[in-house]
């Protein structure tokens, strides 16, 4: 109809971010071992996004379920020597084990030799690689081929802005997640892209996001055991049952 679009528009708030934190879920070591000790019954997932160390860095994100809300006990950025791609894989292989972790879901694009090292040690269920597109015929469509995930990058990424905001994502106290976790989230902003006809999302090179695209790893990676239609639906042939990544359980699925 002619109308304008405000480009620049931040998707996320810092209040929205805040009402999501819990100030009884804590990155501290005692609060920590009380998730490893759960493990077995509420299943642990991961995602990491990879980064060069240089304006973006590597994440990783740890959550599970509670009461069938997201939720992200703990965060962790790779930066100073933590930033030599080799010393990041022998961490993540650590924390995988002592967090008996079910699923990983890693990026595809930039950590290539950093993914063949964790399928080598977990094998190719245990970690499954995402790979972004601008454009697909689903929101999140398999590469049987490429043994990857293909996502579609700005829906899955509203779809997530959404739930968010509908507080079905929980993080950790908001000391420690603002910095540099939320700064992260709050680093995106949305455009409208005139050769695609689609609102896309951006950050300025000097203000990494790489917070948020381990969030959406890790919740891609959830969704192999836990379908979530009511956030993600990329699978219409299921509509009752949810996305099936494989492996999903057949049972319903109490959708909160």
């Amino acid at each position: 109809l002619g109308l304008s679009y405000d480009s620049g528009v931040r998707p996320l708030t810092r209040q929205q971010l805040i009402d999501s934190c819990r100030e009884d879920v804590s990155m501290s070591p005692e609060c920590l071992r009380s998730y490893q000790e759960k493990s077995a019954d509420n299943p642990i997932f991961a995602g990491i996004d990879w980064g060069s160390g240089d304006r973006s860095y590597s994440v990783l994100t740890l959550a599970t379920y509670v009461d069938m809300k997201f939720r992200v006990f703990y965060m962790h950025r790779f930066v100073a020597e933590e930033a030599e791609p080799a010393v990041q894989v022998e961490k993540i292989i650590r924390i995988i084990r002592a967090f008996n972790v079910k699923i990983v879901g890693t990026d595809y694009g930039y950590g290539f030799a950093m993914n063949d090292s964790l399928i080598r040690k977990f094998g190719p269920q245990r970690i499954q690689r995402f790979a972004y597109s601008a454009r697909l015929k689903k929101k999140v469509e398999n590469d049987p081929k490429l043994r990857r995930w293909k996502v579609h990058r700005s829906e899955v990424m509203s779809d997530i802005f959404n739930a968010i905001k509908r507080r079905q994502f929980e993080f950790p106290k908001w000391d420690e997640f603002k910095e540099p976790y939320a700064s992260d989230m709050l680093n995106i902003f949305s455009e409208y892209n005139e050769t695609l006809h689609m609102i896309q999302y951006g950050h300025h090179p000097d203000k990494p996001d790489d917070s948020f695209h381990s969030l959406v790893f890790c919740f891609l990676a959830s969704m192999v055991l836990v379908p979530r239609p009511d956030i993600i639906a990329p699978s219409k042939e299921l509509p009752h049952q949810g996305p099936r990544f494989g492996g999903a359980p057949s049972e319903p699925i109490d959708q909160g």
